[in-house]
């Protein structure tokens, strides 16, 4: 894939494009100003992954030594007007975002002809790869990749920003065994797509939009896959340290006021499960990286549903459509009836 050169944004910077300037898309697309990323600044690689959307390929910004990535919009959705202004507006406002545990947006470009997601890059194996070889996944894998998910989050939300799908595939951990939530700004505007009813993957009985709270159900949800085995329309078996499945079940709870306030209060409430089941030292115990790291046999990657799903309800009946409301909240979406005891308190 070859970029055509017909000039760059507007102002100063060191890339094409800066945290400090505006996202600009193909005129052809929302008739705004259009700039395409400068073949001459870039040696493009291959593809090395698949992103939520399309292919993922790397590139070498020659003039800061930096590598980037690029992820292909599918056709089908460059040409729709308004996904693509939410796309910019999104990519736009989380440009400026810095934490270890996000992979950095930089903007909406056009290479060749194809409207694509600019990020850092960020190589390593995504989490949905990892859960189809490996699940579940042993307590101490799954807490930490919660943990620095919910790292991720409260840098966003404390931003004023929600990731909107946060999903296995748009986690993604590095031999190192660092992890990092991706496709921040993509992964708003699919989720506030409404023609989209395969996004977001997982939604909150209550359903409505894009929301801090909808993230941290996600998460709760995601949790409870990594250490059950259990998608989140499924139900089943699952014998759980009491701890962990309080702290599952408060996460996934059908009412709202009974899930965590903030991602804050979940990472801690994390943390102190954690070093109960594990000990203080709980996070050296993952060895993601060397997980990572290992072939894996092809199609053995977890695959998303074509719809939106809350977390199965305890009599094993679904919420499957986006925005539909539990009938009866009371009956509240839980992995095991493990209640915390009476005399717990937390400060």
């Amino acid at each position: 894939m070859t970029a055509r050169s017909i000039g760059g944004p507007p102002g100063p910077s060191a890339w094409p494009w800066s945290s400090g300037c505006d996202c600009y898309v193909s005129t052809a697309v929302t008739g705004a100003v259009s700039w395409v990323a400068d073949e001459g600044k870039y040696a493009f690689g291959g593809v090395f992954a698949e992103g939520l959307v399309g292919p993922r390929f790397s590139a070498h910004h020659l003039p800061t030594g930096s590598m980037v990535e690029f992820e292909e919009i599918p056709h089908e959705l460059a040409g729709n007007r308004g996904f693509v202004r939410q796309l910019a507006k999104a990519t736009g406002a989380a440009g400026s975002l810095s934490s270890p545990h996000t992979i950095g947006v930089h903007g909406v470009v056009t290479i060749g002809g194809h409207l694509c997601l600019a990020s850092d890059l960020f190589r390593g194996r995504s989490l949905a790869a990892l859960m189809g070889a490996e699940s579940p996944l042993p307590a101490a894998k799954a807490l930490f990749v919660a943990d620095c998910v919910l790292g991720g989050l409260e840098e966003l939300h404390r931003a004023g920003l929600v990731h909107g799908d946060v999903c296995a595939e748009a986690i993604t951990v590095a031999t190192g065994g660092e992890v990092r939530l991706g496709e921040i700004g993509l992964a708003r505007a699919l989720a506030s797509e409404p023609s989209l009813i395969a996004w977001p993957e997982v939604v909150p009985p209550e359903g409505g939009a894009p929301s801090p709270a909808a993230d941290l159900y996600a998460v709760g949800a995601l949790l409870r896959e990594m250490v059950s085995g259990w998608r989140p329309e499924e139900i089943g078996e699952w014998m759980p340290p009491v701890q962990l499945g309080w702290l599952v079940a408060r996460a996934v709870a059908v009412a709202p006021e009974k899930r965590f306030p903030d991602a804050s209060a979940f990472r801690q409430e994390l943390e102190w499960t954690a070093v109960a089941l594990l000990g203080p030292n709980w996070r050296r115990q993952s060895d993601l990286g060397r997980r990572a790291s290992r072939p894996l046999a092809p199609g053995t990657a977890r695959r998303r549903l074509g719809h939106s799903v809350s977390v199965a309800l305890s009599d094993g009946r679904r919420v499957t459509l986006r925005g539909t409301v539990a009938p009866d909240a009371a009956r509240w979406a839980r992995v095991h009836p493990v209640q915390p005891p009476e005399e717990a308190s937390r400060a």
